[in-house]
């Protein structure tokens, strides 16, 4: 059985800012969290008024759906983070900047090498290049015949793109109402949207935007994230 999806600040930060954790664990399931990422939210929440809303959500989700890993040192999680930040255990440790993602990133390194598939969310650009290495250094020592897992890497979008059409994000306008609450709170600076000029359209002049196929399309630098919604009869979906 593989573990929980590890989750970073970012993504987390966006949903819970809003009240959307159902949309989240909906998605994935339950979760885990490092405990430095646990600190770097709740630190946000107490200080920046933009998250008021996270240590109310938080304080409310049971261990069934959020588990928080313990820092602590090991063998296993030292040699990760030594290998992944170039500095001793206890040094990164004392160094707040991107903390929680490299340990975010860490955790999932030690549960991989054990042989599991690890699933990451993680949207800030520098974790995502960590998470993106320690995933090629797996794939080299399987292809040398080590019996390791897999690193997974998704973010705030992925989760979007599989919660389009189901019960938390079922058409356009859902969309558009999360997208604005996100905008209104700017909790999607920590997001792969993050500035960006965000549409919603929809296919077929002859459906009702609830039930027709809509594709979400924000620019980010070179790439467009395409969210799809299927039709709930015939099953087509938009092609651009």
């Amino acid at each position: 059985m593989n573990p929980r999806p590890i989750i970073d600040a970012g993504p987390a930060l966006n949903f819970f800012a809003i009240n959307r954790e159902r949309l989240l664990f909906s998605a994935l399931g339950p979760i885990s969290t490092p405990e430095a990422v646990k600190k770097e939210i709740l630190r946000k929440a107490a200080t920046d008024p933009r998250f008021e809303a996270v240590e109310m959500v938080w304080t409310k989700l049971p261990p069934r759906l959020l588990d928080v890993l313990s820092d602590d040192e090991t063998p296993e999680l030292a040699a990760a983070v030594a290998r992944i930040s170039s500095l001793p255990f206890a040094e990164r440790k004392q160094m707040a900047r991107d903390l929680g993602e490299t340990l975010v990133v860490a955790h999932a390194a030690v549960k991989a090498t054990a042989g599991a598939q690890v699933t990451v969310i993680i949207d800030d650009s520098a974790g995502t290049d960590l998470a993106a290495a320690e995933s090629r250094r797996l794939d080299r020592l399987r292809a040398q015949g080590r019996q390791v897992g897999s690193i997974i890497l998704i973010n705030t979008v992925t989760v979007l793109q599989r919660s389009a059409g189901g019960d938390h994000l079922p058409d356009a306008a859902a969309m558009r109402t999360i997208y604005r609450a996100a905008s209104a709170s700017t909790t999607m600076a920590y997001s792969p949207l993050r500035g960006r000029v965000c549409s919603i359209r929809t296919c077929g002049s002859d459906r009702p935007p609830s039930r027709g196929s809509i594709l979400m399309m924000c620019g980010h630098t070179s790439e467009t994230h395409r969210i799809y919604y299927r039709h709930r009869h015939s099953g087509s979906a938009c092609r651009y």
